[in-house]
């Protein structure tokens, strides 16, 4: 990075390297790694103990895993250890825990396995851990046994049952040799950049923070100067009297609590909530634990007016429900053919609402709350619903949409002691019931501000959008499974392309293995208990939802449709632009999974080699590093994959070097191992090209700016020609694909509209502004096979609107496209391996 960045802009990418912490030397090698640093990272509870992050104890970072309401010396916090671990083989692990029990306690780090239908409890390794200080449980070597599977890794004590904490988790092959984490983290009011000054970048931070909003929670807790819970210009105001020297010190204020006050509105729940979503619900969750009380299950009636008759409904009150207190109520409603016992008693198998909600209660990630769930077959002339085509019988369930309204919720409010106001209200359902919610949502917007649907049955209709900011929820959730049999994932997935389309932020949720039942349910019900009522602090919500600071919206994934076909000079074309779109598009997995970028037993990965090519319009030469595949042979013709940096970055940026570590050699060598990519080489060039200039000096300079475009056509001029006279490549536009990172992003774009003839696949990771082109390609010779446009919701350079402005541009002209939104992407690593992890896996695909 260069000292003559303009201030802004280095403060600005100041807080965006701050947010990732530096990655050790051996982290390639790791099997498991937890840091928690973005929370449990998996781990859980053991027997009665509960897990939960926390900051301010840490060996390293600035969270750890606290593990407390133990009633035994093996309840502790455990984690399932994934397929990379093989029975029979040896393996090296690490883990720091610390305790503040007054005697010394000695810690076991043990593996639970089921060897041969018998459960075994090995011990890895121990240590003593005294008061208060950081104790390592290290092993070079450990077998797991030879006929080990279901296995978990678990961290527990001799005999004492004392509170502890965990960090820096690691495994990995036998004989790895584990670095030495790095220092903790202290968080610093007024240090917004995390650099350990408080000095004049913070100011720029605080102000602009003022007029955009602060969206790394990290820094808005530091810019929160005066904690009192709020960031205000009043907090400016200190930080700048701070650098100046007029205060020494923060004072330290009462903190805000206003009765109904929106805490986040409805962009940021969504965010938070797809960011701490789980696919598949825990097994752990449905358990009852020891020292839990869970809710208790009446069955009741009440009137219903259209109807005109008594109707049952099941009602869970929370554990220890006490009239004097108000409490908020969701309605969960069942399928076609069924009742008011399936979503809480019989399921398929067993119902465990009331286990999965008394525990998230328990364990504080949600909060005390009434479950009704109603017959919401609402007729006065039948009983029930006599088939799925019955036009009665299809009346009966819609009628619910307003019995809820008129008639079940008066007589809850009136029977038991509700919180009311659509703050304190939320709807889900299953199948049919998931139906239903959307349709109470949108209808009685003003009525409930939290709507679910789980497996919703087709034939909702509706604007799939509010028009009153005041009715639009605090948080839309949508699940479907990618085994249902029964509407299949494709009408869920239509519910939330809808919502897409009008720009609604909701969470899309995927079960992997979901079926049209239990584990679906369940696995809804997990999540969006820990999301409804969070939106606000209680009592009555002031309106208007979405005119809050908000940071980016989250919103999901679009794809635009038109019916142009793309032809390809050679090879036989297996699909067109839509088709591979499409096929991107459904398995793209909005953030990369930490096992697609760590070195894998038996994996082959490529060499990189650091190389020159003469660039002729900068009349000199230009370094670039080249990633050959696995045993690359020089009889074979390989497709070649252009990988372009960004601002003040170099040839290092994308191959090796990242805000921590970058992992392009890991992603594509696992995508090429599991048959998901095809072998390619990948070249990373330096960007900057001018004759006059070695490298940029500043974003607003006309020469730097010209040093990154005129690489436009240096690409097509001077580096493929170089590359295809040097080694062995597959030529034409079906075997050349170019993506690039912020200004590299930019560039690519521009790339791929001027030579449309030469790249069949461009890509752009958070692209910088400035691009400019006709959005379309008007000669179907030269129509990418496939566009693919990234943005991170915490990108804090060019925000989620620069990505999402050229992605607006491709959908005005009907270009079909990948729209891949990373949650909790920032200017960085996280957003740019997200992108490779899918995009690798969609180039050179189109044709044979």
């Amino acid at each position: 990075m260069k000292k003559s960045i303009p201030t802004l802009m280095a403060a600005m990418l100041a807080l965006s390297s701050a947010s990732a912490l530096p990655l050790s030397a051996a982290e390639s090698d790791y099997l498991l790694h937890s840091t928690f640093e973005e929370g449990t990272e998996k781990w859980s509870g053991r027997g009665s103990a509960s897990v939960k992050t926390v900051s301010g104890t840490s060996r390293s970072g600035e969270y750890s895993l606290f593990t407390s309401g133990r009633e035994s010396s093996w309840n502790g916090a455990t984690v399932a250890l994934g397929t990379d671990f093989k029975a029979g083989q040896d393996y090296a692990f690490s883990a720091y825990v610390m305790t503040e029990a007054e005697d010394s306690v000695t810690f076991y780090l043990t593996l639970q396995c089921n060897d041969g239908g018998t459960t075994s409890y090995p011990k890895i390794t121990q240590v003593t851990a005294k008061k208060g200080e950081w104790a390592h449980l290290e092993a070079s070597s450990f077998t797991i046994p030879s006929g080990a599977s279901d296995m978990q890794l678990y961290i527990e004590t001799e005999e004492s049952k004392c509170s502890f904490y965990v960090d820096e988790v690691a495994a990995a092959p036998s004989g790895t040799t584990f670095d030495e984490p790095s220092a903790p983290v202290k968080m610093n009011k007024g240090d917004i950049n995390y650099d350990g000054r408080i000095d004049s970048f913070d100011i720029i931070l605080a102000r602009k923070g003022l007029i955009n909003g602060i969206t790394d929670k990290k820094a808005l807790k530091a810019a929160d100067a005066d904690s009192n819970g709020v960031y205000e210009l009043a907090d400016a105001v200190l930080i700048m009297k701070f650098v100046s020297g007029k205060i020494s010190e923060f004072p330290v204020e009462e903190p805000v609590v206003v009765p109904g006050q929106q805490k986040y509105t409805c962009e940021e729940l969504t965010e938070k909530v797809q960011s701490e979503l789980v696919n598949n619900e825990p097994s752990s969750s449905h358990q009852e634990k020891q020292g839990v009380k869970y809710g208790t299950i009446k069955k009741e009636n009440y009137f219903s007016k259209k109807a005109n008759k008594q109707k049952p409904y099941n009602i869970l009150l929370p554990a220890d429900y006490d009239e004097s207190k108000k409490y908020p109520v969701l309605y969960v409603l069942h399928g076609f053919f069924e009742n008011e016992d399936r979503m809480i008693t019989k399921g398929n198998g067993t119902m465990y609402t009331r286990q999965i909600v008394g525990n998230a209660i328990a364990e504080g990630a949600a909060k005390d709350m009434i479950v009704v769930c109603p017959f919401i077959f609402t007729s006065a002339t039948m009983r029930d619903a006599t088939g799925f085509g019955d036009a009665g019988s299809v009346e009966g369930y819609n009628n619910f949409v307003d019995d809820i309204v008129d008639s079940l919720m008066p007589h809850i409010e009136e029977k038991y002691s509700v919180a009311t106001g659509r703050e304190n209200t939320a709807v889900t359902g299953f199948s049919m019931g998931g139906m239903e919610s959307l349709m109470i949502g949108m209808k009685h917007g003003d009525k409930f501000g939290y709507v679910g649907a789980i497996c919703p049955a087709p034939g909702g209709s509706g604007a799939f959008k509010w028009s009153n900011p005041d009715e639009q929820p605090y948080l839309l959730m949508i699940t479907g499974g990618t085994q249902d049999d029964v509407v299949g994932l494709n009408t869920p997935e239509g519910y939330h392309n809808n919502f897409n389309k009008n720009s609604v932020p909701h969470v899309w949720h995927v079960v992997q293995g979901g079926h049209h039942g239990d584990d679906s349910i369940h696995s809804h019900l997990y999540s969006f208990v820990r999301g409804v009522f969070q939106a606000t602090d209680g009592g009555t919500a002031p309106t208007n939802p979405t005119n809050q600071t908000t940071t980016t919206r989250s919103d999901p994934t679009i794809i635009a449709t038109t019916t142009t076909k793309t032809s390809a000079p050679t090879g036989q074309q297996k699909y067109t632009m839509e088709e591979l779109t499409k096929i991107v598009q459904n398995a793209l997995v909005n953030n990369e999974p930490n096992d697609s970028h760590q070195k894998k037993q038996g994996v082959q990965y490529g060499t990189i080699k650091k190389e020159t090519y003469f660039s002729k319009k900068a009349n000199k030469n230009k370094p670039y590093n080249i990633l050959l595949p696995a045993n690359y042979d020089s009889s074979k013709k390989y497709p070649v994959l252009y990988l372009l940096h960004g601002f003040f970055e170099n040839e290092n940026r994308m191959i090796t070097q990242g805000n921590g570590q970058m992992y392009t050699q890991q992603i594509i060598g696992n995508a090429i191992a599991e048959g998901a990519a095809k072998d390619m080489i990948v070249v990373v060039p330096f960007v900057f090209t001018s004759a006059t200039m070695n490298d940029a000096t500043g974003f607003a300079d006309q020469g730097s700016n010209e040093g990154y475009d005129n690489f436009v056509d240096d690409i097509v001029d001077s580096l493929m020609p170089h590359i295809e006279s040097k080694y062995s490549v597959a030529t034409g536009r079906e075997n050349t694909a170019v993506t690039g990172f912020s200004m590299g992003g930019r560039e690519s774009l521009q790339i791929g509209m001027k030579y449309g003839s030469k790249f069949g696949y461009v890509g752009a990771i958070c692209p910088a502004p400035g691009a400019s082109g006709s959005w379309k390609w008007n000669n179907a010779s030269e129509t990418p096979y496939l566009v693919m446009i990234t943005g991170g919701t915490q990108d804090d350079v060019v925000g989620l609107n620069t990505p999402e402005g050229y992605h607006n541009n491709f959908n005005k002209n009907n270009v079909p496209h990948v729209w891949h939104v990373v949650q909790g992407g920032h200017h960085g690593d996280d957003s740019i391996h997200s992108h490779l992890y899918s995009f690798v896996r969609g180039i050179f695909q189109a044709t044979n």
